[in-house]
C-alpha cells in the first residue's frame, strides 16, 4: 500500500470573508442605475414605480430583485476570492433582504399618508425616494449583517 501524495491532496477552501467595500460598490451601482433610468425616462420610469406601488407589486418586485442580486453578488465575491460560500451566509442575505424590503414596505404607506396630511401632495416623489432607498438598503444591509457576524480571527 502506498500513502497518498500530499501534493495531490486539495486544501479546503476558506469560507468567504465579506468586505463592506464590495457591498458599497454594488449599492452605488444600483443607485447609479436607478438615477440614470430616472434621468433617461423621467415620466415613464416614475410612472412604472408609482403604478406598481399603487397596484401592490412594488414590494414584491423589489424583494425579488434584491434577493437575486444579493445572492449573485455573494456567489461572485466567493468565486473571485477562491473561497466557498456558507449556507448561513445565504440565510443571512435572504433574511436581511426580506426584513429590509418589508420594513421599507411598511414605512412607505406611513410616509405617503404623512405627505398627504400636510396638504402637499407629492406622493410620486415620496414613492420614488423611498423605493430608491429601499433598493440600495436591501443591497447593503444584508452584507453589513454578514460582516458584523463574521469572526475576523477565523481563517
Amino acid at each position: 500500500m502506498t500513502a497518498s501524495a500530499p501534493a495531490l491532496a486539495r486544501a479546503p477552501k476558506p469560507t468567504v470573508k465579506m468586505r463592506l467595500g464590495d457591498a458599497a460598490k454594488a449599492a452605488a451601482c444600483i443607485s447609479l442605475l436607478f438615477s440614470l433610468l430616472l434621468l433617461a425616462f423621467p415620466a415613464d420610469f416614475a410612472d412604472v414605480i408609482v403604478e406598481s406601488w399603487f397596484n401592490g407589486r412594488l414590494t414584491a418586485g423589489m424583494l425579488l430583485f434584491a434577493l437575486l442580486f444579493n445572492c449573485e453578488l455573494y456567489t461572485r465575491i466567493a468565486r473571485r476570492r477562491s473561497a466557498k460560500t456558507d449556507p448561513l451566509g445565504f440565510l443571512a442575505i435572504g433574511l436581511g433582504t426580506a426584513l429590509t424590503v418589508m420594513g421599507f414596505g411598511l414605512f412607505l404607506p406611513a410616509a405617503v399618508l404623512l405627505t398627504q396630511w400636510r396638504a402637499q401632495v407629492k406622493v410620486h416623489e415620496e414613492v420614488l425616494a423611498l423605493a430608491h432607498f429601499a433598493v440600495v438598503a436591501a443591497v447593503f444591509i444584508p452584507f453589513l449583517i454578514i460582516r458584523f457576524t463574521q469572526d475576523p480571527k477565523k481563517k
